[in-house]
């Protein structure tokens, strides 16, 4: 779509500049009125050497396409914006106001509509924005009803999450010597293992008793009641009292091996569950070890995440600016957008990533 220009001072100076240099008055000559002003701002004179402004191919023409109107509208109100705001013209413009101040976009209107397409695009970008929210936001209600499961809630209703800080605080980790040390003496498994080796010493003290002679004391107690006897009962009881105390050694002199293989076999036992022990302290000490370096990793991912997430969001203010001011398109801005989405999720990661680490360090 393409459309005359209007005969408004914008548009001439449009048409009529490929590259252009404003001056004003001297600062004495205050008391031009504002018609006359707007004339000067506009009277520009050629300057092959300066940089400052270029238009494009299009507007040498009379008829151009309303999105490129609406960008070079705006270099054309920052160019009189840098005009007012140069050094040598302070003196004018501080009694004088600037006309570049007055110009809105409002001006560009009539020329600078979007296309269907663009306004189908927008929609289209909205509306796939949106599905994403609720499906973040599906996943997020599904993930609180697995949580809620898992330490057996009756109802997830009224069950939720408290975020942590905005900004976390990275304090040094504790060595993983200084972990392992002190889990030594927590650890569960650790002191099952060692319960375990104890008892097996145990068990070869009693296995190696049999090697051993055994003195035995014995004693008994006991009376007797016949109906057939013509005596009655406490007669009896006082009659058939009797008593018993005893001795018994007993030497063992062969018994085919028994004892000493008994022996054996608790030894070897010790020997197993003493190789237990070593084992659980070494995987005990990889695990922290594993542990701590993960930790460090995510501690530097999230610094790094950071970082990158503050960067992409000056890029976006930048390219927001840009946007605004007709130097980028729609699809630039929308490409910067998911750069700084996708960063601040890296970063939200980094973040639950190096939390959860910490936790395993504290676990141990």
């Amino acid at each position: 779509a393409t459309l005359a220009f209007a005969a408004d001072p914008i548009t001439e100076f449009l048409l009529h500049s490929d590259r252009a240099t404003v001056s004003v008055p001297d600062a004495p000559a205050l008391t031009q009125s504002k018609p006359a002003l707007q004339q000067k701002l506009l009277d520009v004179e050629v300057n092959p050497k300066d940089d400052a402004f270029q238009l494009e191919a299009p507007f040498k023409g009379g008829k151009v396409a309303p999105e490129t109107v609406a960008a070079r509208f705006r270099d054309v109100r920052g160019l009189m914006l840098r005009v007012c705001q140069q050094p040598s013209n302070q003196a004018y413009f501080s009694k004088t106001p600037c006309i570049a101040s007055e110009l809105t976009d409002a001006q560009a209107s009539d020329s600078a509509k979007a296309s269907p397409a663009e306004v189908a695009e927008a929609k289209a970008r909205v509306a796939q924005d949106e599905m994403s929210a609720v499906q973040a936001d599906n996943n997020y209600q599904l993930a609180l009803l697995d949580l809620s499961q898992l330490i057996e809630l009756e109802t997830p209703e009224g069950f939720t999450l408290s975020a942590p800080a905005v900004t976390l605080d990275l304090i040094p980790l504790t060595p993983p010597d200084e972990v392992y040390q002190t889990a030594l003496t927590n650890k569960a498994s650790v002191k099952a293992a060692q319960y375990r080796l104890v008892g097996a010493k145990h068990s070869i003290r009693i296995a190696q008793s049999d090697f051993y002679p055994q003195l035995s004391l014995g004693g008994s107690l006991g009376t007797r009641y016949y109906s057939t006897i013509d005596r009655n009962f406490s007669q009896q009881l006082r009659d058939n009292f009797s008593k018993y105390v005893g001795f018994s050694l007993s030497v063992p002199l062969f018994n085919r091996f028994a004892t000493r293989n008994r022996v054996r076999t608790a030894r070897l036992q010790q020997e197993n569950y003493s190789l237990q022990l070593d084992n659980t302290k070494k995987v005990l000490y990889k695990e922290i070890q594993q542990a701590w370096y993960t930790a460090l990793a995510s501690e530097s991912k999230y610094t790094s995440s950071s970082t990158a997430a503050n960067a992409s969001m000056e890029s976006f203010k930048l390219m927001s600016e840009k946007y605004d001011n007709g130097k980028a398109n729609a699809v630039e801005y929308n490409e910067a957008k998911q750069n700084l989405m996708k960063a601040q999720s890296d970063e939200l990661q980094a973040k639950y990533e190096y939390l959860f680490r910490t936790k395993i360090l504290d676990f141990y």
